[in-house]
């Protein structure tokens, strides 16, 4: 059997969550049924019904589809946005509005159930991180595309583009300046996906564009995210 997206989904969160819980002690992943993935509840369904002060998080997790090279020309390369109704990508927008360390890609390089086992328990190491804001939604449109992710530079490219994209480590999350947040309150994301989807934030480029609100369709076949959910140490507290 191959190595498959969920088996490192659930393993890195296990990660994830050990070395949040020394923060935040409660701390936990959230995940969601396919009937829920598949309708889109993510605002009453689900995020709807947490402490709307929690702080969350969003991930993308992706299980490489080709792995080539070494050393200097390694390269393992994901592909994003190749959901049912291509429309990945343009809901992590909408969850973060441009803000960074909200939604995330997580790209781990480990190709096989004996890298890891061999990576354990230094999997968050050996994952690389994409912010959602650094990859325009011009660039990605309504189309899946191939990222390449290269270790030794620890950058990215999305293939139909020509600019290299900035990767983060765990570590630079997880040690963020305190003038910089990692996630949103629930009750901010959930702001954000009610906000219509304007045609300059979808096209960025071309400022021609109305103004008007152009409320896009978001139907998307089980997009598979992981939200982790830090609740203040005291709730009462918010």
């Amino acid at each position: 059997m191959s190595l498959t997206e969920k088996t490192l989904e659930l393993n890195i969160i296990h990660e994830f969550l050990t070395q949040y819980q020394t923060i935040y002690p409660k701390a936990f992943a959230l995940g969601t049924t396919l009937r829920q993935e598949g309708s889109l509840g993510y605002d009453s369904r689900i995020l709807g019904t947490l402490n709307q002060s929690w702080t969350s998080t969003v991930f993308q997790f992706k299980r490489a589809s080709d792995h080539f090279g070494s050393g200097t020309t390694e390269t393992y390369e994901f592909e994003i946005n190749n959901n049912g109704k291509r429309d990945q990508h343009s809901l992590l927008w909408r969850m973060c509005r441009g803000s960074p360390h909200i939604a995330l890609y997580a790209f781990p390089l480990i190709d096989s159930h004996l890298a890891l086992q061999s990576c354990i328990p230094n999997l968050l190491t050996n994952t690389a991180f994409m912010d959602t804001t650094d990859v325009p939604m011009s660039w990605i449109g309504s189309r899946s595309h191939s990222v390449r992710v290269f270790p030794s530079t620890w950058t990215a490219q999305v293939l139909s583009e020509p600019k290299p994209v900035r990767l983060r480590r765990f570590e630079d999350l997880f040690h963020l300046p305190k003038n910089e947040h990692f996630g949103v309150s629930i009750s901010m994301m959930r702001e954000n996906l009610k906000k219509p989807l304007y045609v300059e934030e979808y096209l960025e480029s071309r400022r021609s564009q109305s103004r008007s609100a152009l409320p896009l369709e978001v139907k998307s076949r089980r997009p598979r995210f992981t939200f982790s959910i830090f609740p203040s140490l005291d709730a009462t507290e918010e």
